[in-house]
């Protein structure tokens, strides 16, 4: 029940923290990942949870990295699939975007005025007034989404990309307060095992 929650919310925030802060990275992943697989199985039994089955395969491609100490080629491929799905998460909710829309999603930004209102957040109803500000931001999302997937194979500051992502859920909290926290997982996570522009797991295997 809602008690199950709670102690499973408390052991993932706790583990994910610990894992974070580098100690013990090898359990507390493997801690931090059932915790949530179990969270999104609550969530499809009940409805109440958000969790995503895309952030649990990415966590547990994760933890396959950290008990892969020793195996570089593993560790780089299990980090090219947490690539995949990073990109795949927004570059889908573009094509939804356009797919269910087209290029209006956008160019009206009646969409987003309306979830603005929705949501009925200060901020958000603030600039859900101006129909400029819409369009423009309707119309930098829409662009951000799609052209991920070049952006990210494209640019060798990947980094910058990661935090880019990450102002952009910022903002969707400031507006609408809506977290998107398994978003908030993958764009740190990213960060924190990048190095140079390049995975330290893509590291280890050219140097293997």
């Amino acid at each position: 029940g809602l008690y199950s929650i709670y102690i499973l919310l408390a052991i993932a925030s706790i583990s994910g923290l610990f894992y974070l802060a580098g100690f013990f990275r090898k359990y507390l992943s493997l801690m931090f990942t059932l915790a949530i697989f179990l969270l999104d199985g609550f969530h499809n039994m009940f409805g109440f949870v958000d969790a995503q089955i895309h952030m649990v395969l990415f966590l547990f491609a994760l933890t396959s990295m950290e008990w892969a100490e020793n195996e570089p080629l593993i560790q780089n491929n299990a980090f090219q699939f947490c690539e995949i799905v990073f990109i795949l998460v927004y570059f889908q909710s573009g094509l939804s975007k356009l797919l269910d829309a087209g290029p209006d999603w956008a160019l009206q930004g009646g969409t987003l005025q309306i979830g603005l209102v929705r949501q009925q957040v200060d901020l958000g109803l603030l600039f859900a007034q101006s129909t400029t500000f819409a369009v423009a931001l309707s119309t930098a999302v829409l662009l951000f989404e799609c052209l991920f997937p070049i952006l990210y194979w494209l640019n060798n500051r990947r980094p910058l990309l990661y935090l880019a992502s990450a102002g952009f859920h910022l903002g969707t909290l400031l507006l609408m307060k809506i977290d998107f926290f398994h978003l908030w997982i993958f764009s740190f996570t990213m960060i924190l095992l990048t190095v140079d522009g390049k995975t330290i797991y893509e590291s280890r295997f050219k140097t293997a």
